[in-house]
């Protein structure tokens, strides 16, 4: 009882800590906001193609709209929006401890649209090049009203064809989330002539995911109900009821004792020393001790060496045959576990003295040795 209690107190304990520091951490979302805000900078891009009359329009209010229309005879029109952090000189940001990239954003008309993280390349950047920056984007169709989208940093990813332009390998450029330039939105890779769309965009945010209060309040809760249950455990004492009315006193039983180790090794000695196989390393493994210990044993039983109890009972038994049975003298040495009659002869002569002929006819002539 005192155990479980204590274990229910830890654990309990454990949860409330946990559930504590849950909620405390979920109160304030970390976040960097990008859009609006008062020292960032927002400007239009467009590439357009002799003879295309694609249109790329931007105002700023209250949020930022942003208009775009693909006219056909662009071959490949290049319009967007980028939304920097800080001056147009593009200081690198460190957004590295950021988990995720939120917009509140929502279209006109739904079209698919590409958000791209341009992030600084140390040793590789020339500023020269227009894509000098590494290009870390995905594709997305934005809400058709005001809503959050999410995507965590790891799913942004940088397509074939930046590597081949720049002639780099994979490897050769890292991500780097610590040096992030900017961010853009643009139409969608999968836009065809025709096509247009309206974004009104009301933030741009990086933010780093914290627990939710509502679970950090469940831990908190779930720790203190079992804090208290392993208390109430450990303060919890049963009434000893002695004397009460319909209070059931019950007795201790004694517990069987077995019997010492000597005591089955001497019975199980006298229940197998027929058996011609039987020696000190069988009996070993037949009661998992070593041989040493076995014949310690046996001495504690019978007072005398392993060798000499064996012979003794064998003998013993061989002299009872010989004098109530009729089998012959080799038949009972075997049945005693000897497998040699001439073996048996001798150690029966060093015994008792004669041989087990001598012994026969001796029992004949006298009162028969009882079972």
């Amino acid at each position: 009882m005192r155990r479980l209690s204590f274990l229910l107190g830890l654990l309990g304990l454990t949860l409330l800590l946990s559930g504590f520091l849950a909620w405390s951490h979920s109160r304030n979302i970390a976040s960097q906001t990008i859009h609006p805000a008062q020292d960032g900078s927002v400007w239009r891009f467009d590439d357009r193609v002799d003879g295309g009359r694609s249109i790329s329009e931007l105002r700023i209010s209250r949020n930022l709209v942003w208009s775009w229309f693909l006219d056909t005879g662009a071959t490949w029109p290049y319009l967007g929006v980028e939304f920097a952090l800080g001056k147009r000189e593009r200081h690198p940001f460190d957004v590295s401890r950021f988990d995720s990239l939120v917009i509140e954003w929502k279209s006109l008309h739904g079209r698919p649209l590409r958000v791209i993280c341009m992030l600084d390349v140390p040793g590789f950047t020339d500023s020269g090049k227009p894509l000098s920056r590494r290009y870390a984007g995905l594709e997305t169709t934005p809400p058709r009203v005001f809503g959050h989208s999410s995507w965590p940093l790891s799913s942004f990813e940088t397509p074939m064809w930046w590597f081949r332009a720049n002639g780099v390998s994979m490897d050769s450029v890292p991500f780097r989330w610590d040096r992030l330039l900017a961010v853009s939105i643009q139409q969608g890779e999968s836009a065809s002539p025709g096509y247009g769309d309206t974004i009104e965009i009301r933030s741009i945010q990086f933010v780093r995911c914290r627990p939710s209060p509502l679970a950090g309040s469940l831990l908190v809760l779930l720790g203190a109900v079992l804090l208290a249950g392993g208390l109430a455990l450990l303060l919890w004492k049963q009434p000893l009821g002695v004397g009460d009315p319909g209070t059931v006193v019950l007795q201790p039983t004694p517990l069987d004792t077995p019997p010492a180790r000597s005591e089955r090794v001497k019975a199980w000695l006298e229940a197998n020393y027929h058996r011609s196989d039987l020696s000190l390393d069988l009996m070993a493994r037949e009661f998992c001790m070593s041989s040493d210990a076995v014949s310690q044993e046996v001495r504690k039983a019978f007072g005398i060496p392993f060798k000499t109890a064996l012979n003794g009972l064998r003998l013993e038994e061989a002299r009872r045959l010989l004098c109530n049975t009729e089998f012959g003298i080799a038949e009972i040495a075997f049945k005693v576990g000897y497998g040699s009659v001439p073996h048996f002869n001798r150690i029966f002569r060093e015994q008792w003295g004669r041989t087990p002929t001598e012994e026969r006819e001796s029992a004949r002539r006298g009162p028969a040795i009882r079972d």
